[in-house]
């Protein structure tokens, strides 16, 4: 397979990007493949030219095909999903829908993105509940190792386990499969925040089995932004709620099913609709998904990223950085996150002041001399570059970063 610049550069001309940016951070949100943006304009000018017929009509057998062809990407049910504006809406919704008694734990990782901690964290404390994180090796080598650190830090009061399938500041591959299995076995409940794993590593929600399935559709899949959902397993289904009451409230649990409107059940439609809102993104699921195929599908995307992501990694060695996963397709994906040097490291993580730490005027330097869009992470207590490659940059682009990093850290 043909995965030089070259070869992707008809496909590369069919996504919506400023020629003066270099994206380096799909990981939070990807640039728009022209054929969606198409779509959704033209679905945007059918809302503004008839609202209430679009609103009250047509819009329930396009989300329907959404759902369906989500679910079908992603081995899910169907019934079973709710579109949603983001992963953190869908994370609310699991979280707020648990009736865990006073002194349950929540076990955790130190690698989760820190809005969903300080979600268990406010929750904990109004519930007399408590949130613990695993004790994980400073460096993985093995997917055995993060099985073993959550085994090791379990509790008889453990009740939830929470991780990220793929960890937002690091990158790490989590084996939510075995993840999962281990919390059935247990008896606990499991939480998944899937918000980078759908479009970058392979997703199977009927083998993963989890719980609660929380993600998003506008980071790796590169849908337009407002789209994210919940897929929730039947045996949590009945009693999750929506955060928000509106008109689909007040269903009993033996009408979950039952539809509401055409394809949409009232679960769906609880969870979903909370009055007037622009949903049109979430329509065009079956145009993100097309495009995706039309470009080589999943495999050829993978492999285009992993010729790039290898280009990286030998700039990183050259300017001895180290990337904080090992090059290894379980562990790693799209997201190279690396160790900062000590001048860098920023003392407090995510609850520190973002404006005035050498980290954060790293950043801004990327940004403001090089027209490079590239975060700083925080967690476990250290500080990283987290650098997404997405199939439609260069190899230019990353020998621009390179060139870059080597100016900035001398600085």
């Amino acid at each position: 397979m043909d995965v030089s610049d070259a070869a992707w550069a008809d496909r590369r001309a069919r996504v919506i990007l400023d020629p003066t940016v270099i994206q380096l951070n799909a990981g939070t949100c990807s640039p728009t493949p022209q054929p969606v943006f198409e779509r959704v304009s033209e679905l945007r000018r059918r809302q503004a030219a008839s609202p209430t017929e679009f609103q009250w009509r047509d819009a329930w057998p396009m989300l329907q095909q959404s759902r369906e062809a989500l679910a079908g990407y992603l081995s899910g049910d169907p019934r079973n999903l709710a579109l949603v504006e983001n992963v953190t809406v869908a994370i609310n919704i699991a979280a707020q829908s648990l009736e865990l008694p006073p002194g349950a734990e929540i076990l955790t990782s130190p690698y989760e993105y820190g809005s969903m901690l300080l979600l268990w964290k406010r929750l904990a404390a109004q519930r007399g509940w408590t949130v613990r994180e695993a004790a994980f090796p400073k460096q993985i080598e093995q997917p055995r190792q993060i099985l073993d650190a959550f085994a090791a830090a379990a509790s008889d009061s453990t009740r939830l386990l929470f991780f990220s399938h793929v960890s937002s500041p690091t990158g790490l591959i989590f084996p939510a499969v075995e993840l999962c299995r281990m919390a059935r076995q247990h008896g606990w409940i499991s939480v998944i925040d899937g918000a980078h794993a759908p479009g970058q590593i392979e997703v199977n929600l009927r083998e993963i089995d989890a719980d609660f399935y929380c993600a998003n559709g506008h980071k790796w899949m590169m849908a337009p932004a407002s789209v994210g959902f919940l897929h929730v397993s039947a045996r949590q289904k009945r009693a999750t709620r929506s955060i928000i009451s509106s008109w689909g409230h007040g269903y009993l649990p033996h009408q979950a099913d039952d539809e509401a409107f055409p394809g949409t059940s009232r679960w769906q439609y609880d969870l979903e609709f909370h009055g007037t809102a622009d949903r049109t993104p979430q329509m065009v699921l079956p145009e993100v998904i097309g495009f995706r195929q039309s470009i080589g599908g999943d495999s050829a995307i993978r492999a285009r990223v992993r010729h790039l992501t290898t280009r990286l990694r030998n700039h990183l060695r050259e300017l001895n950085l180290r990337p904080f996963s090992p090059d290894d397709a379980r562990l790693v994906g799209n997201l190279t996150a690396i160790l900062l040097p000590e001048p860098f490291q920023q003392p407090g993580g995510f609850l520190a002041s973002p404006a005035d730490t050498p980290a954060a005027r790293l950043q801004r330097r990327l940004w403001e001399h090089h027209r490079i869009e590239c975060p700083v992470t925080h967690a476990d207590g250290r500080t990283f570059l987290r650098i997404s490659t997405g199939w439609f940059n260069t190899e230019q682009e990353i020998d621009r970063l390179a060139l870059a990093l080597r100016q900035e850290l001398a600085a």
